[in-house]
């Protein structure tokens, strides 16, 4: 057993470019799968970090349920804690057009006390009179300094201010934009002030972290009669909940990297072994047992796997902290944040690299077995191999398992979704080969007698295993691309589709507290006729924080011409009975399903710690709206049972530009935005998701594209004898050039083509997993990408072959055939 642990241990450097590729595949294998386990964590923890950033330990926020101003003195428990007691208001800046401002008015000794609020300019000057602090991204918007004066129009009055403060663009500052700002000045210049009392509209405050639930949940028990509503301002559980769905496409396209990575390593070390069965055989033949061949080369698949299983680690441990990152902040690199992955994610990763190496490696190593010994010191494993219909059998049940699920998702509500397109996936990877030799047969026969080239070039792709091996990468590459990129396209057409149904041209959109005087506005400027009015309120089903379910309150009569886009069993028909009915509710599909609601039940929601109960009247397909979490209920609904009286949001039919729509509604603090400014919203939540997605698709490219180099490169070394032997019987160099950019280009239009049916079948597959998700996405080929990644593929493809050909025709014929 020693000798054979150095013989391992004096090769395990050998054909670098080999060992390499296994190497690689099984760092990049455990870095996804520690990316995929770990990225929710990440992203939570980012979005924490921003939640800090923004309220610091004030975890409590308190308001009024209209937004109206209320007494700190008439509320206990606010007395005796470290708190940020507001008024707000909302203006203008009376030098620029289109500059909404919100006026915060605050206490100098509570603001300092603020943590959350960063300076970076201070005058010195005392927080008093007309004084004002604003953030550092409205210093640069309106091209003011420290010291500079402010027109602003709030209230019925103008006045100037002072800047005496430039502070970071975080906390208070947080949603500052350029047409929309918070300016933050001394509460007695509100209104609402008054001298010895402390009204405010909200009240940041500190309580101990663990006591924040009950502490609310009490809260809001003894001031129900007041309508003053506490709520976290932060809660770690519902942010991870945001992005655990985000998992799932994850953990498909580490399916996919996985098949390719086990393909890699597994016809890789099939590889190895051949190249040393003449030396296995030797070993033999002076009394080694098979269990100590076996236990050699699973040492080595060990080797492999705890060497690539550390380099996962650390690549995995980066890729994690960047695709978190990356989906944030794009390429804003300054922005990045030094995230941790937990370190049992590491651990996870490590013995995975390990089991799937030796698993890998067993594959392989099992197919020596049968061969005679003296079949293994004459190294016929190719020939032996080429005969094996194991393989093949595998791969077509796999088809036949996978087919079978297809036809019956639809009976079995698409449960068996994900394991249907795993199992094609496998089943495709297994037979390609046998695909590529069925193709390349009759036309190898074809060329015979008519063209050497022809013949011996597709001869070698239909018998040679790393060239179909070569085949069967770009097939996975291409499938994975055009999968990612469908996505993508589907995704941007079902937002534009969504928002193309909807007949609006402005909407906006206003805070409770402002509803009333911003909707006098609308009326002032535009039809009654062409406003539709919509409100909307946040709820959790059953009281659960980890199910959220949106309220939309409408006029059923103005809403049934809004939108076109949405599915119902009959429109007129439910919008009718919504009307007619107190308390009731339409219930989104998607809610319907993941809750398990149906029509006629009876629900519980809570809002702002109370609970009411809705009638559920019937079922509609909100699509892609709201992420399929859209329920209607009525107006008079929302101001009975909720006490919302105004809506939030005011859509608008009107050919008048969206600037001067701002103009006109200058100074209530509205949001006006555009049909476009709306799907460009929506994409951009998206953007997430999409962004994740793509950088495995990047990492899949790059490992299927050195793979491919790399099995050009073996290929000539394992075939330099037979070039020696074309020369030698009267085949000419531009001939073995010829065969040579011939098989090249045979196996890259072979992968694209076999790509373009196997991404075809997974879409179509795919598309049972977003019912089952119950997301509307009609994938179909992006033409554009299609074509690029084409002609990348023939592009790398046939320069790869180039140092291949030079190399071929620097071939000594001699030194390949003296011992032939």
């Amino acid at each position: 057993m020693r000798i054979l642990t150095k013989y391992l241990l004096s090769t395990f450097l050998e054909n670098f470019g080999k060992q390499f590729l296994m190497f690689l595949s099984i760092v990049i294998s455990t870095a996804l799968l520690i990316s995929s386990l770990a990225v929710v964590d990440l992203l939570t923890g980012i979005y924490m970090e921003k939640s800090v950033k923004q309220y610091g330990d004030y975890n409590i926020q308190i308001s009024q349920e209209q937004g109206k101003v209320w007494n700190l003195e008439d509320v206990e428990e606010l007395k005796n804690i470290r708190r940020l007691s507001m008024l707000t208001a909302f203006g203008r800046v009376s030098d620029y057009e289109n500059r909404d401002v919100q006026i915060i008015g605050a206490e100098e000794d509570e603001l300092q006390e603020f943590s959350p609020m960063k300076a970076i300019e201070q005058s010195g000057a005392a927080f008093q009179g007309k004084t004002a602090i604003i953030s550092e991204k409205t210093k640069e918007n309106l091209d003011v300094e420290l010291g500079d004066s402010l027109n602003l129009s709030f209230e019925g009055k103008e006045e100037t201010y002072r800047i005496i403060g430039v502070y970071e663009t975080e906390s208070l500052f947080q949603g500052d934009m350029e047409e929309r700002f918070s300016v933050v000045i001394p509460q007695e210049n509100l209104a609402a002030y008054e001298k010895g009392k402390t009204n405010c509209t909200s009240v940041y405050a500190c309580v101990e972290e663990e006591q924040s639930d009950a502490w609310a949940e009490s809260f809001n028990k003894a001031h129900k009669e007041q309508s003053v509503i506490c709520a976290k301002t932060y809660d770690q559980d519902v942010i991870k909940s945001q992005f655990e769905w985000i998992q799932l496409p994850m953990l498909f396209m580490l399916l996919i990297t996985l098949i390719m990575s086990a393909f890699i390593i597994s016809c890789t070390f099939r590889l190895i072994i051949g190249q040393r069965l003449p030396v296995l055989g030797t070993f033999f033949s002076q009394g080694a047992s098979s269990g100590q061949i076996y236990g050699l080369f699973l040492m080595e698949g060990l080797l492999y796997g705890v060497a690539g299983g550390l380099a996962g680690c650390l690549a995995g441990n980066y890729l994690t902290r960047f695709i978190a990152n990356y989906s944030v902040h794009s390429l804003r690199f300054s922005a990045y944040e030094d995230c941790q992955v937990p370190g049992s994610y590491f651990l996870a990763g490590f013995l995975f690299s390990i089991l799937f190496s030796a698993a890998m490696v067993i594959i392989p190593v099992h197919s020596i077995k049968k061969i005679p010994l003296k079949e293994i010191i004459l190294n016929m494993m190719e020939q032996k191999k080429q005969r094996r219909r194991g393989p093949l059998i595998c791969g077509l049940c796999f088809l036949a398992a996978a087919a079978v699920m297809a036809l019956i998702a639809e009976p079995t509500n698409y449960v068996l979704s994900m394991p249907c397109i795993s199992f094609f996936l496998i089943g495709a990877v297994v037979l390609i080969g046998y695909a590529a030799y069925a193709v390349c047969r009759p036309a190898a026969a074809f060329f015979r007698g008519k063209s050497a080239v022809g013949m011996l070039a597709f001869n070698n792709v239909g018998t040679s295993g790393i060239l179909k091996n070569n085949i069967t990468l770009i097939t996975v590459c291409i499938t994975a691309v055009l999968i990612i990129s469908a996505l993508s396209a589907s995704i941007t057409e079902a937002i534009n589709g969504s928002y193309a149904k909807m007949n609006f041209d402005i909407c906006v959109t206003v805070s409770q507290a402002e509803s009333e005087e911003a909707g006098s506005a609308v009326y002032e400027n535009f039809d009654p006729d062409s406003v539709i009015e919509i409100g909307t309120i946040s709820t959790r089903f059953d009281g659960d924080p980890l199910k959220p379910m949106y309220l939309f309150y409408v006029d059923p009569e103005e809403y049934r011409d809004f939108e076109n886009y949405m599915s119902y069993e009959d429109k007129e028909a439910q919008l009718r009975k919504l009307d007619g009915q107190k308390n009731g509710i339409i219930v989104s599909q998607r809610i319907a399903r993941t809750y398990g609601i149906e029509a006629g039940d009876t629900i519980s929601v809570e809002s702002d710690g109370e609970e009411y109960q809705l009638n559920v009247l019937s079922i509609l397909d909100a699509r892609m709206y709201s992420s399929g979490n859209y329920n209607l209920i009525t107006r008079e609904t929302a101001a009975e049972l909720f006490g919302f009286e105004y809506p939030s949001q005011y859509y608008i039919r009107t050919e008048i530009p969206k600037e001067d729509v701002k103009q006109e509604l200058s100074g209530y603090g509205a949001e006006i935005t555009d049909k476009q400014d709306q799907v460009d919203a929506a994409e951009e939540e998206m953007r997430q998701f999409t962004d994740i997605l793509s950088v495995f698709s990047y990492v899949i490219m790059i490992m299927g594209a050195l793979a491919v180099i790399s099995n050009v490169t073996i290929s000539f070394l394992q075939r330099k004898k037979d070039m020696a032997v074309m020369t030698s019987i009267g085949i000419s160099p531009p001939q073995k050039t010829g065969m040579l950019l011939l098989e090249s280009l045979t196996v890259a239009v072979a992968g694209i083509v076999f790509g373009v049916i196997s991404g075809g079948i997974s879409l179509y597959l795919l598309g049972d997993v977003f019912t089952l998700l119950m997301l509307d996405l009609n994938l179909g080929y992006d033409g554009a990408v299609l074509g690029v990644i084409s002609l990348a593929t023939v592009l790398i493809v046939m320069l790869t072959a180039v140092p291949v050909v030079i190399k071929c025709e620097k071939l000594d014929i001699v030194k390949e055939l003296k011992y032939e």
